[in-house]
């Protein structure tokens, strides 16, 4: 309804300005109205202003360089000041997530006299398990290529910072899969450790984790009918695919794929939950070293026994 009285010392103005701070339609004539809903160039694109879901400020420059805000401010100024609160806001994220992960690093490196022997172990997938003739799609354009499982540790950063797009889509299954050598160490450790602080890590989506599973599995089973063991199967759960994964502070594109996200995972999800003694192999040397520099963080004693293999195919 209508407002028939305001209370004395209330600030009606500043009140309403503050109700329309985040109100995200825009308050104008017919006229400017019309305008918005037709063809517009933003940022060398051309867009139907009536369908455009980016900011609208920057069609208003086009139509009506002297448009205010409802503070006052010049529509330019108005989203300048968005534009450095956006930036301002992510600083901040980033900063406060990072300085969660050195309170968490500080907390074991504190309590590392507490803490009791706690093991676990993380194998790559490809080209250290076993082999598999599966491709990543990958599009630029026109251009076209087909990354196999060898070659995207290798190519696949370089090709993100170029622009190329990847369909993952056929790295999500395990075609005409063949166990390595290094099979024979994902046993050994199932056999002394259990399943439980056993993991495959790899830089496939976590899709793939149902194929690798049974495949892993049924080796399991054909191990243990040849050999009269009992060799406990592999948990799904441990089966971690990290290839979907975005970088927490935004600096690697192509997190996923990356060195870098096999030694966060590791820390944040073993090191973090008191694991001490750690066993890693992966046939891509830079995945090897960025685990060899996450733990080199932590003073000796703290981690008491590191094993860092790079496998050999």
């Amino acid at each position: 309804g209508n407002i028939e009285s305001v209370d004395d010392g209330y600030d009606l103005e500043g009140n309403v300005k503050e109700v329309f701070s985040n109100f995200t339609q825009l308050l104008t004539n017919s006229d400017i109205a019309r305008q918005l809903d037709g063809k517009h160039t933003i940022d060398g694109i051309e867009i139907d202003g009536k369908i455009y879901e980016g900011d609208r400020t920057k069609i208003i420059e086009q139509i009506d360089p002297n448009a205010v805000s409802l503070n006052g401010d010049p529509i330019r100024v108005h989203q300048a000041n968005k534009d450095a609160q956006k930036i301002i806001d992510e600083e901040t994220r980033i900063r406060n997530y990072e300085n969660e992960q050195k309170r968490k690093r500080d907390d074991i490196i504190d309590n590392r006299s507490e803490s009791q022997f706690s093991h676990a172990s993380g194998f790559d997938v490809d080209y250290t398990l076993l082999i598999s003739e599966n491709f990543i799609e990958a599009t630029l354009g026109d251009q076209t290529k087909r990354i196999s499982a060898a070659e995207w540790p290798e190519v696949g950063e370089q090709l993100a910072i170029e622009g190329w797009e990847f369909d993952f889509t056929d790295f999500n299954e395990l075609n005409n899969p063949i166990t390595l050598p290094h099979f024979d160490n994902l046993i050994e450790e199932l056999t002394l450790y259990g399943p439980n602080g056993t993991y495959i890590i790899t830089h496939r989506s976590a899709k793939a984790a149902k194929a690798i599973w049974m495949f892993v599995n049924g080796q399991i089973d054909a191990y243990n009918e040849a050999n009269g063991t009992n060799v406990p199967h592999m948990l799904l759960e441990n089966i971690i695919g990290l290839g979907d994964l975005q970088d927490p502070t935004g600096r690697i594109k192509n997190y996923g794929s990356s060195p870098q996200v096999k030694a966060d995972w590791i820390e944040q999800n073993l090191i973090f939950n008191g694991i001490n003694d750690i066993y890693f192999i992966d046939d891509h040397l830079p995945n090897v070293e960025a685990v060899r520099d996450m733990l080199n963080q932590y003073p000796e004693g703290v981690i008491t026994n590191i094993r860092l293999e790079v496998a050999k195919p």
